[in-house]
């Protein structure tokens, strides 16, 4: 989930994965795809763009891209997006979240589900929810997120205690669009968001934060979180420090979770720094030391023996994906703004694959895709887009 920007968030499927590219003229806007598929690869791509703004309310539409055709998930008077994607077979989930917008009142965001472009809700609307990430094994759907939830407390009002209401963010598990209980995750004592989510074998392993985990020895920072089968696996960040988990991947039994983590202790608004943990232990990422500029990993997925990150860097170089810590180059539009955030990566027969978006001079985001570092763009950057989960299966 985005930092929680939110929290962005990028999955691994057991799915062979892809993408395309394609440059700009200089001048203007990026003309969209199509991307090229010599590889014989189909590739998905999940996302929003907005689609208008009135009554000074932003409408945007999540959408999902086939080998750089577009289509809109949600019609364009709400407010939704799209962060994870997963493709078995000929069906396409994707997990996003949409609201209505009722006379330029926003609704609470509703954690949605999308089965080649039919939704189903896993929450009624009531309170703020998300899905942020879905796996797909056998027959089983598994989604990530949060929900808000309320509960009561007796608090003494100065004369006599009464029962007022109090609410908190919770990480959730679904599976088949039941909620399944992760540890920890209690509203009335922690904050928690789950971002990512992985299938291995018979285990389902879940990444996020929680919050005030550490409160009792005084310590109220977020924590990256690794959950296995519901259970407190893991956690990966110093609790002195705010961390946050975003995605996971494994290979021969190694597991890989990319996230970030602050750099001082006790400040939960100072600089952060990409992560990304082998497990448990750091592994150091080109460009993501600086102790000003923040940067955070948002995807990771493994290919052989090697380990591929994508997200965003704290130097002037815009390094926004990694192969085994070292940086990959990304092609820059020369209109670009130099604003540029990676969400995703991929690959497939050794082409690697990085979705997010790119600023264009007029302030827009246009959403993008990078193949071996050339990049296609995905809207033509007259409306603010962001690519946020990429999935390719080969033909």
């Amino acid at each position: 989930m985005k930092a929680i920007k939110y929290t962005i968030v990028i999955m691994l499927i057991c799915a062979v994965f892809s993408a395309c590219s394609k440059s700009s003229g200089p001048g203007n806007p990026p003309p969209p795809g199509p991307p090229n598929n010599s590889t014989g690869a189909d590739v998905y791509v999940a996302g929003y763009e907005v689609s208008n703004t009135s009554n000074n309310t932003q409408r945007q539409v999540a959408k999902v891209w086939k080998n750089g055709a577009g289509t809109s998930l949600t019609d364009d008077n709400g407010y939704a997006n799209a962060f994870g994607i997963a493709v078995k077979g000929s069906d396409v989930y994707v997990a996003g979240f949409q609201a209505a917008i009722n006379n330029g009142t926003l609704a609470n965001y509703t954690a949605t589900i999308w089965k080649n472009g039919v939704a189903t809700s896993l929450t009624d609307g009531k309170l703020l929810a998300e899905a942020h990430a879905v796996a797909v094994q056998g027959n089983d759907v598994y989604v990530a997120g949060y929900e808000v939830v309320q509960y009561d407390v007796l608090e003494f009002n100065g004369t006599s205690y009464v029962t007022v209401k109090r609410s908190n963010r919770v990480a959730r598990l679904w599976k088949n669009g039941a909620v399944m209980p992760l540890e920890l995750a209690d509203p009335q004592k922690t904050e928690s968001v789950a971002n990512g989510i992985a299938v291995q074998g018979n285990d389902v392993y879940v990444v996020g934060y929680i919050k005030g985990l550490y409160s009792n020895v005084g310590y109220y920072g977020a924590v990256a979180q690794v959950w296995k089968n519901g259970s407190a696996m893991q956690s990966l960040s110093d609790k002195k420090k705010n961390g946050n988990a975003n995605a996971i991947a494994f290979n021969n039994g190694d597991m890989y979770v990319a996230g970030t983590e602050n750099v001082q202790e006790g400040n939960p608004s100072g600089t952060r720094q990409a992560r990304l943990w082998k497990n448990g232990t750091g592994i150091p990422l080109d460009g993501a030391s600086d102790i000003i500029r923040s940067s955070e990993a948002f995807g990771v997925t493994t290919y052989n023996n090697d380990v591929y990150t994508a997200g965003m860097s704290g130097t002037s170089t815009m390094v926004n994906a990694w192969k085994n810590g070292s940086a990959l180059t990304l092609t820059t539009d020369p209109q670009s703004t130099q604003a540029r955030t990676a969400y995703g990566v991929a690959v497939q027969n050794g082409d690697v694959y990085v979705a997010g978006f790119e600023s264009n001079v007029q302030g827009k985001y246009v959403a993008k895709i990078w193949k071996n570092g050339a990049s296609t763009s995905l809207t033509d950057g007259t409306k603010l887009a962001e690519a946020h989960a990429i999935a390719v299966v080969g033909k």
